[in-house]
């Protein structure tokens, strides 16, 4: 067995940090944990097989240095609160100094090695599918249109299909039309893919996979899901017309046009934080930053998209991956990614209405944003009385999921998984699930932005008359389970998408008292880390306007009073069963439960669509 050391913080140290600091950014690594008797633990470093013996409270302690820092840093991160004399610091100094030097930890610049580049590499000669979702915004969708014709190279695409959801005849036949007219001015073919198209694609897979017809129905049924929010099937949809390419998505509501971030920095970034927020005083877009000199959205996407890490480095310019980078990354993030990580989702930033269903998430933005918003009393006023403002990344950042922006690139040349149907979040679940079957990939978020107009304006909402119950059920269940990642160690995406159709199968036939109890909790934990978020905002509001101050007080009030009110089962749809019955929770097993079989068959129906897709529509140049 490997050598073992016992540290605690008893370490009487003589010598000053001054000397002794490392230059170098580390983090503690994802380790194993054995208890041994007197409070003390053995931890191992699996990647490494390096062991130590800490105390349980140095332990304890060091899990809060799971980011990458510097030992000056880490130090003051544990000190926090506690005992700030010289001894002290010195005493922790040599701890964390030990645990690193006992290989206990992540090395940044080890990680940067790994990723720097080797070669030049150029982005992949594969020629992009457009796919534009619309549901009734004929206005909307023949707005996108003009702007994909005027700022897009559409002769670097290969087509462009409309998948149109609409649920009102009037709306689809307008959508159809203006379609056929921007067609016609089109060095690429856009093809319209209404109701008819898609019936015809899923009667064709059902002939050709009579054993998965009720799994095609449940992935694609436009009639089963009529009555429902059914933007998952439409994103289905996208996926089986653009299998075995790239694939760029845009929602209805956005313009084709990239604009550069108002707070752009230099470099990139490894990172598992939020978006940044900055908050407009008008409501139109006369404040939007300049278009970039390249505005077309599609072009930039399929810069990075289905690269691996150190080719996308190349593209976007770093030579030499500085350790900086890793800053805001966790290690079992960064750990993950090697020189095969590829990129098979890229996002950008939004320019707009933030496409939030309520404003309540002013008040949680990160810390860089508060502290701007809190310098300017009117962009308050703004955030409080208006849905116009810039979200996005200041710099190319690498996350490990993606959540989806108004325009996606997708690399659909991998067995991407498929969408859930119906309801909301499915954009997050989608998110988890890519990840969950590739968890070396990564999610590039570029600095760029489009705006998001939707019409007509969305109007925003007071916490007067908001409602606290955010609809946690289904979604965040669902994406509980399937962010259980680390319980299967395979690396075939084949076999790991065999065992999470296994999980979501587990979930459906799981106890109704098992599902309302993990539901309750869920909600619980939401509510709870929603009011401590917010009273440490309010602390460090002090000299805010007071229509900030009231604002933050409604809304713990608000929690404060639901902290003991019952879980929300919510109405899904139209369907007629009432909240929080039986009946509500047997019908999300029941889907749950098609899910999963609709997993296990994806990949039959993938290899279908794609010969029926080829034949129905061959490449032909537009008229």
């Amino acid at each position: 067995m490997t050598s073992t050391t016992s540290f605690t913080y008893d370490i009487q140290a003589t010598q000053s940090l001054g000397g002794t600091q490392q230059p170098e950014l580390f983090a503690l690594a994802p380790v194993t944990k054995f208890s041994l008797p007197d409070h003390t633990v053995l931890v191992r470093n699996p990647q490494n097989s390096r062991e130590m013996v800490l105390t349980a409270e140095v332990m304890s302690a060091m899990d809060r240095c799971d980011t990458f820092k510097t030992l000056d840093e880490h130090v003051s991160v544990l000190m926090e609160g506690g005992d700030q004399s010289n001894n002290k610091r010195n005493a922790i100094a040599d701890v964390v100094r030990a645990v690193h030097q006992g290989g206990l930890t992540v090395s940044a610049g080890e990680i940067c090695a790994r990723l720097n580049p080797d070669h030049d590499s150029a982005p992949l000669a594969a020629l992009p599918i457009v796919v534009i979702i619309t549901c009734d915004r004929p206005k909307a969708l023949k707005r996108l249109l003009e702007s994909l014709l005027a700022v897009c190279d559409l002769s670097q695409v290969k087509r462009v299909f409309v998948v149109d959801d609409s649920r009102d005849p009037g709306n689809a036949s307008l959508n159809r039309t203006n379609t056929l007219e921007c067609n016609k001015q089109s060095v690429t073919e856009i093809i319209y893919f209404g109701a008819s198209a898609a019936r015809d694609l899923e009667q064709n897979l059902i002939r050709r996979l009579p054993q998965h017809e009720n799994e095609i129905r449940f992935l694609i049924g436009r009639e089963q899901w009529k009555n429902h929010y059914s933007a998952g099937v439409a994103r289905n949809y996208s996926l089986l017309l653009s299998i075995g390419s790239p694939v760029v998505v845009f929602d209805d509501d956005a313009l084709c046009r990239a604009h550069d971030s108002p707070f752009s920095e230099t470099g990139l970034e490894f990172s598992t934080h939020r978006r940044q927020a900055h908050f407009f005083k008008l409501q139109d877009q006369a404040e939007f930053p300049q278009p970039c000199d390249d505005p077309d959205p599609v072009r930039r996407h399929m810069r990075c998209l289905g690269l691996s890490v150190p080719g996308a480095l190349n593209v976007l310019g770093s030579k030499t991956l500085d350790q900086n980078a890793l800053r805001s990354a966790d290690a079992s993030f960064v750990q993950r990614i090697d020189q095969h990580s590829k990129i098979l989702i890229t996002e950008c930033g939004t320019l707009g209405d933030p496409g939030t269903a309520s404003d309540r998430w002013v008040a949680t933005v990160p810390s860089k944003s508060l502290r701007r918003l809190l310098e300017d009393p009117a962009r308050i006023e703004s955030a409080l009385g208006r849905r116009n403002c810039w979200l996005g990344m200041e710099r190319p950042t690498f996350t490990p999921k993606a959540n989806m922006s108004q325009v996606t690139g997708i690399d659909n040349r991998d067995l991407l998984p498929p969408y859930v149907p119906i309801e909301r979040g499915q954009d997050k679940i989608f998110g988890n699930t890519l990840h969950y079957l590739f968890p070396n990939s990564v999610c590039l978020n570029y600095a760029w932005a489009i705006p998001h107009l939707p019409i007509p304006p969305r109007q925003p909402s007071t916490i007067d008359n908001e409602s606290v119950g955010v609809a946690t059920f289904p979604g965040d269940i669902t994406s509980q389970i399937i962010a259980k990642m680390q319980s299967c160690e395979a690396e075939d995406p084949g076999l790991r998408l065999e065992y999470l159709a296994t999980l979501m199968r587990d979930l459906a036939n799981s106890p109704k008292k098992f599902i309302r109890n993990l539901n309750s909790e869920t909600w619980l934990e939401y509510k709870l880390s929603y009011i401590v978020k917010l009273q440490s905002v309010l602390e460090a509001s002090k000299g805010a306007p007071q229509s900030w101050v009231t604002f933050l007080q409604k809304s713990i009030q608000k929690f404060q009073a639901a902290s003991s009110d019952p879980p929300i089962l919510a109405k899904t749809g139209d369907f007629p069963l009432p909240p929080g019955s039986d009946d509500l929770v047997e019908f999300w097993q029941s889907n749950w439960n098609s899910f999963g079989r609709g997993l296990l068959a994806w990949p039959d129906i993938r290899r279908e669509a794609k010969t029926v897709v080829d034949a129905t529509f061959p490449l032909n140049p537009a008229p």
